[in-house]
């Protein structure tokens, strides 16, 4: 982390040259004592990455079709999501970027593969919903896709360690990259 005051790296939480606060309690995950990302990080994060992905989508779109091209697209999120986390030290471009990583909620430690998996599938639960919704033509699946979104997106901000329903749920947490 770089100090905001003198500019210094470094993975304390107080910088070593000006004695600069870089993390405060609030942002220490109690169990890990890893900073937590904040949810402007990892709203950044996901942005790069989906804009990452944004070409992809419209040419599997167009070439497969609305549903099909969907389908083929959670493909291809999952390998690029799934890889980067597990190749990258929990890192994908966005991730990269903003200086954030998934880790392990109890350890702290690296993800291992399944949680790669579980986060990914959770995290992509509200599209799974809208795909089967729009092919159903059923509007409940919709509403049901876009309520789990939201929420997902959201629960960062009330949760005392900054964790998406998708990381509750593969026991991850997002934490500031040394």
């Amino acid at each position: 982390m770089k100090c905001p005051t003198c500019g210094t790296e470094g993975n304390e939480a107080y910088c070593l040259s000006c004695g600069q606060q870089l993390t405060g309690p609030a942002n220490r995950d109690t169990l890990t004592n890893l900073g937590l990302a904040n949810w402007g990080q990892r709203v950044g994060a996901s942005l790069i990455d989906y804009l990452v992905l944004l070409a992809p989508l419209i040419i599997l779109k167009v070439l497969l079709g609305s549903v099909v091209g969907a389908v083929a697209l959670v493909i291809l999120e999952a390998a690029y999501f799934v890889t980067q986390w597990l190749m990258y030290d929990g890192r994908t471009v966005g991730n990269r970027v903003v200086r954030t990583q998934v880790r392990d909620e109890t350890t702290g430690g690296a993800i291992t593969n399944k949680q790669a998996l579980w986060r990914y599938f959770y995290l992509e639960v509200a599209i799974i919903f809208e795909i089967v919704g729009a092919g159903a033509k059923a509007p409940t699946l919709l509403l049901l896709a876009l309520a789990y979104f939201l929420v997902d997106l959201f629960f960062p901000l009330w949760d005392p360690r900054n964790q998406t329903l998708h990381d509750k749920l593969a026991k991850t947490i997002v934490v500031v990259a040394p």
